[in-house]
């Protein structure tokens, strides 16, 4: 008997669910171990299924890379939104405490999301362009604190320059490289001190 075919709806919505078990199953045993069969076996379903959705390993990673910015992105979110009458500088660096928090908290994900050892941006739309929703709003905020004053330079120049410090630190952090005097919470700390000063 013919498989019953889904609609656009119900397509997504097994799809939505088995990329969330992928993820459960990737934060617990990392890229290394996972594979299409082993995430059928979590999910209790056929490998043969999962292959309607994924066709291959590295479309699963697309899928788990764009499932964790997802999660940022609304961690960033509700942060913001409890934030929203605060000043343009304390809404960024109430932000970047959330990245700092995401980068330990979920840590696969965070290293996988920036890893280097991945296809270049242009080649998953979804992810680009989430990516670019999620820094065009620290952009705009920043756009706010230079038309305050609070900051002299170009918003998004000073947005890609926050951000390439703290992943710089986050990243040195995770591969233990902070051996010169400085934990890593006091150095992030006097970071967004030296950069995120209202003036």
């Amino acid at each position: 008997m013919a498989r019953p075919a889904y609609t656009d709806s119900e397509y997504e919505s097994v799809r939505e669910n088995l990329t969330v078990g992928a993820l459960k199953l990737f934060s617990e045993i990392g890229p290394d171990k996972l594979s299409l069969r082993k995430l059928a076996d979590f999910m209790g379903v056929s490998h043969t299924l999962l292959y309607r959705y994924f066709d291959s390993k590295e479309a699963l990673f697309r899928a788990i890379r764009l499932e964790s910015l997802k999660k940022l992105h609304e961690m960033l979110r509700n942060c913001d939104e409890q934030n929203r009458n605060e000043n343009p500088i304390a809404r960024i660096r109430a932000a970047a405490y959330v990245v700092q928090s995401f980068s330990t908290e979920y840590r696969k994900e965070y290293r996988f999301l920036f890893s280097t050892e991945q296809p270049d941006l242009e080649v998953n739309e979804p992810l680009l362009s989430l990516r670019h929703e999620v820094f065009d709003h620290i952009v705009a905020i920043a756009k706010e604190a230079k038309q305050q004053g609070q900051i002299s330079i170009d918003a998004r120049t000073w947005v890609h320059i926050v951000w390439a410090t703290m992943h710089g630190i986050l990243a040195l952090n995770e591969s233990r490289q902070l051996v010169e005097g400085r934990t890593f919470n006091k150095l992030f700390d006097s970071a967004l001190e030296l950069l995120l000063s209202e003036r």
